[in-house]
């Protein structure tokens, strides 16, 4: 891949200074001057992007070329752990497989792509977030197999964990090699003092990966970076769930009785009303001391073959939207992962001004959770106004 490949997509040309002002000019609550008068402020240091590590050396050298290629971001950590069906023993006890990958048959298979990776200067998380508490007899009849993986992740230098459960971060605690641990998006916390008492039970705690539910909630962001100013923060910006979703925890343990959201998907909608971070918003997280951005892959972590999910959002943290010819299908399809069919003469460049503006969550992101679908509806508003100009109902 060269840059000339990445031009092609009219996405490398200018600066974006001027995206993140936009947004509807109305609503039922109309957006007081006082509240939209904060300008963008300036990209202060490059981006750094959290994605899964692949399976695969060829991606891996790609993503090593791309960080000679980008300007804005730098992929700098890269996540992933041993998937099923080698891992099928703990029965999502402990870890998370997101899907199956049959080609890695043992622990030294996963060793030579966290060797390779890590060879080509890339920091690597192993995933041990699953949110799924266990009993006694739970723990007791997996232990030997937790501990055998502990000590093989030890014993390969991989010594940072993302964990979501207190009762795996209590044995993490006492075990006895010492771990860098990342607190997971899967704690589903949504306060500071659910963050303040785990970091008091666990002041090991290096880093935070915020629920995806909190990515508007500027207020909370800004404060978590006030309690723990030397802990880093991390947001999910591309999470194809739904915003607001109540089977999030039972989708994270389970892939039997999904939650069926596609009865209540609105595509146009959900990416108003999204916990999705359009990509030229990012400089208002770093100003917030936010300036880790995960960008999840598709097909799911365990096999995918391809960067594309990665390749776009960096390139469009990397251009101008507003000069650029993405249609609104690929920003709604290939960026955020959400399937429908539009015209491809509908640019994203004609709905950007629609968008929701990121402004009136800077003060008022905290009400969110108490106010929508009540006493406001500004992000349906925007969705009629986008719909109106692709021409859905």
């Amino acid at each position: 891949m060269d840059r000339r490949e990445l031009l092609k997509s009219g996405l490398l040309v200018a600066g974006a200074a001027a995206v993140g002002l936009t947004g509807c000019s109305k609503s039922n609550q109309e957006v007081v001057d006082s509240e939209i008068s904060t300008k963008m402020p300036k990209q202060k240091e490059k981006f750094n992007i959290t994605t899964p590590l692949p399976f695969n050396h060829d991606l891996i050298d790609e993503m090593a070329d791309m960080n000679n290629i980008y300007k804005k971001s730098k992929i700098t950590t890269l996540y992933n752990n041993i998937p099923k069906p080698l891992n099928s023993d703990f029965n999502d006890f402990f870890t998370v497989s997101r899907g199956y990958n049959d080609k890695i048959k043992t622990y030294d298979d996963f060793a030579k792509y966290f060797g390779h990776a890590r060879d080509k200067g890339f920091e690597i998380v192993y995933v041990l977030n699953s949110p799924k508490s266990f009993s006694k007899e739970d723990y007791e009849s997996r232990r030997d197999k937790l501990y055998s993986q502990l000590d093989f992740l030890h014993d390969i230098g991989c010594n940072h964990l993302r964990i979501g459960n207190t009762q795996l971060l209590s044995i993490i605690a006492k075990y006895k090699h010492k771990f860098n641990v990342s607190a997971s998006t899967t704690f589903e916390f949504h306060n500071t003092r659910q963050y303040i008492n785990l970091f008091k039970n666990y002041p090991f705690i290096t880093g935070i990966d915020i629920s995806s539910d909190e990515n508007r909630n500027f207020p909370f962001l800004k404060n978590l970076h006030k309690l723990f100013p030397n802990v880093t923060l991390e947001v999910l910006v591309n999470e194809p769930c739904i915003m607001g979703c109540p089977a999030r925890m039972s989708h994270t343990m389970s892939d039997i009785y999904i939650f069926e959201c596609g009865k209540i998907r609105d595509n146009v909608l959900d990416m108003c009303r999204t916990a999705n971070i359009y990509p030229w918003n990012l400089s208002y997280y770093q100003n917030v001391g936010v300036n880790s951005f995960k960008i999840s892959s598709w097909p799911l972590r365990a096999n995918f073959n391809s960067l594309y999910f990665l390749r776009n959002y960096m390139d469009c943290i990397e251009g101008d939207i507003e000069k650029s010819e993405m249609s609104f299908q690929f920003f709604v399809n290939m960026l955020f992962l959400r399937y429908s069919r539009y015209s491809e003469d509908v640019k994203v460049r004609d709905i950007l001004k629609y968008l929701p503006d990121i402004r009136r969550f800077i003060k008022n992101g905290d009400k969110c959770a108490t106010r929508c679908g009540v006493e406001c509806t500004y992000c349906d508003e925007c969705a009629d106004k986008i719909k109106k100009i692709i021409g859905e109902k």
